[in-house]
């Protein structure tokens, strides 16, 4: 058993990180790039599982498979971290509850990757998809800690059909994210919830709600240089 598996296998034995992974995922593929290891986390129902390989979901396709974002999210979002990043994701859940500072630190560790992830996906490539949903295509974006200074200050857009990060503010956005880790935490949970009921209906709904916090978060963006 490899050292990733084996810290990975650990934390579901954790009650405090079993918690968390209920609160918001039933399903994640997890790529090790140092050591090209992958693996498939997903919760039973009686529990916490992490497999060595990829094992696509059972689940029925929606529209034929024509839109169907179970089907993309499981197969296309693949979260990727090098062995390092396992190591200091365990030792957060090392002691026995998370505040306000532990919540702060988990959400910064996990903000940029699972933003990563979530652009890597084809679907999230589609300019026509992406415009029927409405989605945008140029934000800044920011995390705030516990004292409400901004962190992790970026630039995401699209460009050509690849996605850009940006360290810093730049050109002019279509709205500026301000997040903080209560927020990005509520979003989780509501994607785990769209994906644990996996109906054309709740990603729909999803996707009402998601406009919502959208525009919880958004704040007026000045132009960058």
């Amino acid at each position: 058993m490899s050292e990733n598996l084996a810290i990975l296998q650990g934390l579901t034995h954790n009650p405090l990180a079993r918690s968390w992974f209920e609160q918001v995922l039933s399903y994640l593929r997890v790529h090790v790039s140092d050591t090209d290891e992958e693996f498939t986390v997903v919760d039973t129902g009686n529990g916490i599982e992490v497999m060595p390989g990829f094992f696509p979901p059972q689940r029925r396709k929606l529209l034929y498979g024509l839109f169907d974002p179970g089907d993309w999210y499981a197969k296309q979002f693949v979260v990727t971290v090098n062995s390092q990043n396992v190591r200091n994701y365990a030792s957060f859940f090392e002691d026995e509850e998370v505040g306000a500072e532990e919540l702060f630190r988990i959400m910064s560790f996990l903000a940029p990757i699972l933003l990563k992830a979530t652009l890597e996906m084809p679907a999230m490539r589609n300019r026509a998809l992406i415009a029927m949903l409405g989605l945008d295509t140029m934000w800044h974006q920011c995390l705030l800690d516990p004292q409400g200074n901004e962190t992790q200050p970026c630039t995401v857009q699209l460009v050509g059909s690849s996605w850009e990060i940006l360290p810093g503010y730049h050109g002019t956005p279509q709205r500026k994210k301000v997040l903080t880790a209560e927020k990005l935490l509520e979003f989780q949970r509501r994607v785990h919830k769209a994906e644990d009921e996996d109906t054309l209906s709740g990603w729909f709904a999803l996707l009402d709600w998601y406009r919502k916090w959208l525009a919880s978060v958004s704040a007026p963006a000045a132009v960058a240089v």
